[in-house]
């Protein structure tokens, strides 16, 4: 099964969690950039006016073709929505054609069932989902979650 992890992240964590989950998949990996500026206070309250009003932002061209793979997990924290760079990612690439897609959330609050949801809406039902709290990243219980997750979509 060749596979893809997809991610975007303004803190580095659902980097973190995307770079794990590719490990145990054995998986390319790629993170979306994007030109935006969300960094700071600002940026805090950007992102979060962006996902709420499901904004869209200016990203990189991404180097890897989803085409050429079996199984796509897409993650994305969680803005009080779905962050903009993913849905920009989302829609300049037609993920209801991927053979498999899954989908993570890293969050530092609560309300990730929506982020996933939406993906969902936009892409295709996912074979598994994943939601990490920000403040369990490295812990033992975070290592055993990925793991379960990663173990789930390679029998599938």
């Amino acid at each position: 099964m060749k596979a893809l992890v997809i991610y975007y992240s303004r803190s580095g964590n659902t980097i973190i969690v995307g770079k794990d989950i590719a490990e145990a998949l054995r998986a390319d990996d790629e993170e979306i950039v994007s030109f935006e500026k969300y960094k700071g206070f600002f940026g805090y309250i950007r992102s979060g006016y962006e996902a709420i009003f499901k904004r869209k932002s200016d990203i990189a061209i991404m180097l890897t073709k989803v085409s050429e793979y079996d199984l796509v997990v897409l993650g994305s924290p969680n803005w009080g929505g779905m962050a903009s760079p993913v849905r920009t990612f989302i829609s300049e690439n037609d993920l209801k054609k991927v053979k498999k897609i899954a989908f993570f959330c890293v969050q530092g609050g609560s309300g990730a069932e929506k982020v996933l949801s939406q993906i969902e809406k936009l892409t295709k039902k996912p074979i598994n989902t994943l939601i990490i709290n920000a403040k369990d990243i490295g812990s033992r219980d975070y290592k055993n979650k990925i793991k379960e997750f990663c173990s789930k979509l390679k029998k599938k």
